[in-house]
């Protein structure tokens, strides 16, 4: 049985694509190909999975992350409960597209983030949202807050710009995905502060990434989704920053194949 110490994860290296370790019950810990690592709390909610992310390592160290386990889940019980509340009973979705989303998560690319960890902040959780850094520094001035100079949906990256700018609806295919950028410019806030790209699919959030402003070449980041055939339905992409506050946001819908479309 592996011994988890602090010294374990630190040693755990980036690959080319980001792949979780299980670390306890609801609990895993995630390693990004640019080196940046975050502790994960993946848990239920009706027919779906959700990934809430708690805080990086190693401002958010082994036995922090354990104790802040306990605070996510109960963040969670209320999450599900609220959710259950805004759904009607009768709502279910069939097994198909439980498993096609499922299969969404796993297969979803993550970010290609311009920035290197800054290792000078500490994690913490605020009232039902994760906050990274310390909020009672999180600027000089007091009121620096992060901005977002541009925000798109578009179907390509090219030279870290986006070749368009995806808006209104898309037409899924049964044999054919669909890849779906979010790039975002951001402006002011401090370096090594936390901002998160939240994707959501019909209200539920399905994946959160996390990423550092400050030393990005201009704040240019982005993350992708592979759309397909069972991810009809509204998607919006976030913009969330530290303190849970929504900067921006973006959506489309993903309409279903046609009868019959090849």
């Amino acid at each position: 049985m592996t011994q988890f110490t602090n010294d374990y994860f630190r040693d755990l290296p980036p690959r080319d694509r980001r792949y979780d370790t299980p670390v306890a019950d609801q609990l895993v810990f995630r390693v990004f190909p640019n080196g940046v690592k975050a502790w994960v709390h993946v848990y239920p909610c009706d027919d779906f999975v959700r990934r809430r992310t708690m805080g990086l390592f190693p401002e958010m160290d082994y036995g922090a992350a354990l104790a802040a386990l306990e605070e996510s889940r109960r963040i969670a019980d209320v999450d599900t409960q609220q959710t259950r509340r805004r759904r009607p009973v009768a709502v279910h979705r069939s097994r198909y597209i439980f498993v096609g989303l499922l299969a969404t998560l796993l297969t979803a690319e993550t970010i290609y983030l311009f920035s290197r960890p800054d290792q000078s902040r500490q994690a913490h959780t605020l009232s039902g949202t994760q906050a990274y850094g310390d909020p009672a520094a999180s600027s000089p001035t007091g009121d620096m807050r992060v901005t977002v100079a541009r925000a798109m949906l578009t179907s390509e990256i090219r030279d870290r710009e986006p070749v368009d700018r995806l808006s209104g609806s898309m037409q899924s295919s049964d044999k054919d995905t669909l890849t779906v950028y979010f790039f975002t410019e951001l402006r002011g806030g401090d370096a090594g502060e936390m901002v998160l790209h939240r994707w959501q699919h019909n209200g539920i959030t399905v994946t959160e990434v996390p990423f550092r402003i400050g030393d990005t070449e201009r704040g240019r980041v982005f993350s992708k989704r592979i759309i397909t055939a069972e991810d009809a339905g509204d998607w919006m992409a976030t913009v969330v920053d530290q303190s849970g506050r929504i900067i921006e946001s973006r959506s489309m819908k993903v309409m279903a194949p046609r009868p019959g479309q090849g």
